[in-house]
């Protein structure tokens, strides 16, 4: 084998290599912009999905890393999402705590966070209440706060200190 033979493999195997990485480095780049993935429609515009019960999901649109809370959530029933009626989306949330025995209503945590003052003075504030959600109609029924830790019971009525706060009948 002559040198310039030798040269000529070289160079026809420097092609080959530059043409691989070439090669491989359009598909991870088209792989990460999404040519090859497959995104169903709700994992596009939701940050996290929770399920509810069945069909029935709660998917969250933002995600404060800072507090550890969501926020715009959404209510998800057969595909389809629906914007919870007489709620604040821009109040903090938690996934829901709570299904009635026949499961039409859930508990939702909700939380008001921020700093209060300035300076020296500044201090993070925490509200916490919750949202009694109907499923059917999509709406808030209660906004409750020192009733948010009672219990569903057989009738399907929310519960707190032995009263009822709450007829889901």
């Amino acid at each position: 084998m002559t040198i310039n033979t030798f040269i000529s493999i070289l160079r026809i195997n420097k092609l080959k290599r530059d043409l691989f990485f070439f090669l491989v480095s359009m598909m991870f780049t088209l792989s990460t912009f999404g040519a090859f993935a497959k995104k169903s429609k709700n994992s596009a515009k939701y940050v996290t999905i929770v399920k509810i019960t069945g069909n029935i999901k709660i998917g969250y649109k933002k995600y404060d890393k800072k507090f550890n809370v969501y926020y715009h959530p959404q209510l998800l029933r057969n595909g389809k999402s629906y914007l919870i009626k007489g709620m604040d989306i821009n109040k903090a949330c938690d996934f829901p705590t709570s299904l009635s025995p026949n499961k039409k209503y859930f508990i939702l945590p909700v939380y008001e966070i921020g700093y209060v003052g300035s300076g020296k003075d500044k201090f993070l504030h925490e509200n916490s209440f919750c949202y009694l959600i109907n499923i059917e109609t999509c709406k808030v029924e209660l906004q409750l706060q020192s009733d948010c830790g009672g219990e569903w019971n057989v009738k399907n009525q929310w519960m707190n200190d032995n009263k009822i706060v709450f007829d889901g009948q």
